[in-house]
């Protein structure tokens, strides 16, 4: 049985983020289990991150106050600007591929209830010294020409400035696992045993491996292996059309690449990912319990019934001269814990398994910083970047 420091469990963006910050902390003596040497949860991304979370900061305040949440909220912006820094560097060291377009973060307010929410958060937000302002019926400002994309007739926008991003996450994935490729185990974990001691992982082969520490990051999978988060993580599918053209009205759409949008509180949403590329996402509502507990593709009627409302979306919310739709739907999955707040810390009783998930649309930036925060604890024992709100620990009073 083959020994090691660390075992990571999962090789998408949050094992992979583990496995290249841990050697800034000192630790090589690592392996990377996961069977799939391309595909992943996070290979199925759009590629759109954002700062913040994908519900507005009303959301959170309603359950935590005001200073947790704007801790928490801290996080998710850092964690964009963790990624963001760190793809601007591997761009300018000459990394083929590699960058990424920053933008707006738009949240385009299509309701009467979604504008006084905006108003709420808004005032919430700048009182915690969190930059974000709302942009509603006022031709003069600058920023509507800029945004012209939209189609007119909404209530305004709430924005965050440069807090919207763009990456193509195949080639942020193949540079990371590049890097790691001579540890990766390309096995499936069917079992772990912690009694105490070295963490011993049992893989579909029979082989095992043991480990002082381990790092679970296979989303999908973490349930299995850890049967006391079953009643507290939820899979669920969402979809996305592509679309190429030019703005209709005034303006350059070159000059929103990167912007992220959403309408209707988050259920639909999507960015500007070049000149000619626009991506909207959503209509869960369409597929059985919207998609909830969903970890399959849908049967085809489904897709189909789901493509056409994007489309009709479209039309409706986008001003795009000669728009085309680009391919079939796209199709990817995530992991929302029930508390609606990631998961990333310590199991509670088992100090020597961490595990990460639960992101919740943020899946690229979250993830990315979440492997930094996990490297860190494993490294120096302490992360204060990582709220302690997202530790396990919340949950453990759900344990069957």
């Amino acid at each position: 049985m083959k020994k090691y420091s660390v075992a990571i469990v999962g090789g998408g963006i949050t094992g992979l983020s583990v496995a290249e910050h841990l050697r800034q902390f000192g630790i090589d003596d690592i392996v990377l289990i996961d069977p799939y040497q391309v595909a992943s949860t996070s290979s199925m991304a759009a590629g759109f991150v954002s700062g913040g979370f994908t519900d507005n900061f009303s959301r959170l305040t309603h359950v935590h106050g005001l200073q947790e949440s704007a801790y928490m909220w801290g996080f998710a912006d850092r964690a964009f600007d963790f990624l963001r820094e760190f793809v601007d560097e591997q761009e300018k060291s000459g990394v083929d591929g590699l960058s990424f377009l920053c933008g707006d973060r738009i949240r385009v307010l299509t309701s009467e209830h979604e504008l006084k929410e905006a108003e709420i958060a808004v005032s919430q937000m700048q009182s915690q010294q969190i930059e974000q302002r709302l942009l509603l019926d006022n031709k003069s400002d600058s920023l509507f020409s800029r945004y012209s994309i939209f189609s007119p007739g909404f209530f305004g926008f709430q924005i965050a400035e440069s807090k919207g991003g763009y990456v193509q996450p195949l080639k942020l994935l193949a540079f990371l696992r590049e890097r790691v490729e001579s540890k990766a185990l390309r096995k499936r974990v069917v079992r772990i045993e912690s009694n105490g001691g070295p963490v011993v992982l049992t893989c579909d082969s029979g082989e095992k491996v043991s480990c002082e520490i381990m790092v679970l990051a296979n989303h999908l999978g973490m349930s299995s292996l850890l049967p006391e988060l079953k009643s507290c993580l939820i899979s669920y599918a969402d979809s996305w059309l592509g679309f190429d053209g030019g703005l209709s009205g005034s303006g350059d759409l070159d000059q929103m690449a990167g912007v992220c949008f959403s309408f209707n509180h988050g259920y639909e949403w999507g960015g500007v990912a070049s000149d000619r590329m626009v991506f909207l996402g959503g209509a869960r509502y369409l597929r059985k319990n919207a998609g909830i507990a969903q970890s399959s593709a849908d049967a085809p009627e489904v897709s189909i019934r789901v493509g056409q409302a994007l489309e009709t979306k479209a039309n409706e919310y986008l001003q795009i001269d000669g728009r085309r739709r680009l391919g079939s739907l796209n199709f990817g999955f995530g992991c929302r814990p029930c508390d609606e707040l990631p998961l990333i810390g310590p199991m509670f009783g088992e100090p020597r398994i961490l595990l990460a998930t639960g992101y919740m649309g943020n899946g690229l930036s979250f993830g990315f910083y979440a492997g930094y925060c996990l490297a860190k604890l494993i490294g120096k024992g302490v992360c204060d970047e990582l709220p302690r709100k997202f530790w396990p620990e919340r949950l453990r009073s759900l344990e069957s």
